[in-house]
């Protein structure tokens, strides 16, 4: 069976902060997929890096820097591009740390890092080897919530109450674990204030 889990959390967003963002915009993704690290936040963005937590500085991305933001695309990325990773400016301010898995495996769940209550989130159980639609049942902590034809769960205003651990069984194939967590948990965090760089 095909497990897919992760956790909905909600924490107050710091706005005198190193922002990094993702593009696009989820925790899990296959290999040789492409990704871009936006780093924003800081009056001088020329002297912004991405940071991998075992490898250090990414040297291996094409840069490009822009008044508001730096930006590092990685046109190819593989199983050991998993890791925690961080922006971090010459001063030493540093972002909030983002947990992301590359697999080689058939199926990732694709959830967005961060959501402001209030907004809709989608849950999408995503195959590799297809664009079709991936037929799902949807589990919120340990409890069948609903079943979808399409691989989609939507929660059209998100709140505390959504909060829990959530996966998706389907098809007998299993998604990757996540790396930051034994047993396969991403965290979905619910702001409470919008912000604009």
């Amino acid at each position: 069976f095909l497990a897919l889990t992760f956790l909905i959390f909600c924490y107050p967003v710091i706005l005198d902060s190193l922002i990094l963002r993702l593009e696009p915009n989820r925790l899990q993704f296959f290999d040789y997929d492409s990704l871009i690290f936006h780093c924003e936040g800081s009056h001088d963005p020329t002297g912004l890096k991405i940071v991998h937590r075992s490898k250090g500085e990414l040297l291996r991305c094409q840069t490009t820097v822009t008044s508001k933001r730096s930006s590092c695309t990685i046109p190819i990325i593989f199983p050991e591009d998993s890791g925690q990773y961080w922006c971090e400016s010459g001063d030493g301010k540093r972002s909030d740390i983002i947990h992301i898995t590359v697999t080689d495996g058939p199926v990732i769940l694709e959830s967005p890092i961060s959501v402001v209550e209030g907004e809709a989130v989608t849950l999408r159980c995503r195959r590799k080897t297809t664009s079709s639609n991936l037929s799902a049942d949807f589990y919120k902590d340990g409890r069948f919530i609903r079943r979808s034809s399409t691989g989609n769960m939507s929660i059209p205003s998100v709140s505390k109450c959504d909060e829990g651990f959530y996966k998706c069984i389907s098809v007998g194939r299993e998604s990757a674990e996540n790396i930051q967590s034994p047993d396969g948990e991403t965290h979905l965090f619910v702001g409470t204030v919008k912000y604009w760089i």
